[in-house]
């Protein structure tokens, strides 16, 4: 068994894992009921993640959501009357999240995997296993992004990403917090 299919086998194990233990009759239910600890991990070529530790996140994903559309990219629409292969597709991933801890977070990393419609990595970018991340706050590549997000709050933001397979969002999970006393919770660390 090659490494995709490994890949894509622990990505369903991990999915119906995770869903078993929100299908509760309602959205608070959902929220307060405790994800089963999982310590399985996602393997794609040299990328892993542990998943350990999931559970006692500062952060939970309450839901996910991708839409795609076709972006001419050509200046001046006229021009494609010439031009042919000037468009790209974008996807935009959407997700809502709600700090669960008892302290401010003042920066936030969430990971996600796109897949296609045979459930396989999608591309996005340059990168072709599917993986993506979202920055906020602190935990911005630029660490210049002011992000504050309060105890008890929910949130939803948007990545637009180049993706010319993607059509779902098999996976997201918070992968880093920072706190305003700068204390740092990691997915993976005991």
């Amino acid at each position: 068994m090659n490494s995709k299919h490994t890949l894509v086998l622990l990505i369903i194990a991990l999915f119906l894992s995770c869903e078993q233990s929100s299908t509760t009759s309602t959205t608070k239910k959902a929220i307060d009921t405790p994800i089963k600890d999982t310590t399985k991990k996602i393997v794609k070529s040299n990328q892993v993640f542990d998943t350990t530790g999931l559970s006692q996140a500062p952060v939970k994903i309450l839901k996910t959501s991708l839409k795609s559309e076709l972006i001419d990219t050509v200046d001046n629409p006229g021009d494609n009357l010439h031009h042919e292969g000037h468009f790209k597709r974008l996807v935009t991933i959407k997700i809502k999240y709600k700090n669960v801890s008892s302290k401010r977070i003042i920066g936030l990393l969430l990971n996600w995997v796109i897949v296609d419609k045979n459930g396989m990595p999608a591309d996005i970018g340059s990168n072709k296993d599917g993986i993506g991340k979202g920055y906020m706050g602190t935990l911005t590549p630029t660490n210049l992004v002011e992000f504050s997000f309060g105890i008890g709050k929910s949130n939803t933001d948007e990545w637009q990403q180049n993706s010319s397979t993607g059509t779902k969002i098999k996976l997201a999970f918070p992968a880093k917090v920072e706190f305003y006393d700068n204390s740092i919770w990691e997915i993976g660390k005991k």
